[in-house]
């Protein structure tokens, strides 16, 4: 390898290094709804701030789900809105039984660890 090309592979290292502690710092840390356009039905992704950042402490804040639509987009909204390193999600609301509002939900349970989950108790 040249040393131009060493070099700037250490720049870039560093620069995406750097983005992600900016990103952690800045962008992650603030409360957020995030409505996530799932098609038909509904989806929303709360995720609220304690004010530290995943490099300084053990916890990223709690996340609280409304609803999951009627597929698995969900899923997809909620991995890219969510701390990189959290896997767990504190609350999930199913506001009723029809399909468009918990489809998603279904898989959002498979690959995350869902504490508590809330239902009304209607029968579809």
């Amino acid at each position: 390898m040249k040393n131009n090309e060493k070099i700037f592979i250490a720049i870039f290292t560093t620069l995406f290094i750097v983005g992600i502690f900016v990103e952690d710092i800045f962008v992650r840390q603030k409360s957020r709804v995030i409505f996530c356009d799932v098609g038909q039905g509904d989806g929303a992704l709360i995720n609220l701030s304690d004010g530290t950042s995943f490099f300084t402490k053990a916890t990223n804040g709690t996340q609280i789900l409304i609803d999951g639509g009627s597929d698995n987009k969900f899923v997809g909204c909620v991995g890219s809105n969510m701390p990189y390193f959290d896997h767990r999600i504190e609350y999930m609301i199913i506001s009723h039984p029809d399909k468009d509002h918990f489809v998603g939900a279904v898989e959002i349970l498979k690959r995350y660890d869902v504490s508590r989950v809330y239902i009304n108790g209607e029968v579809s």
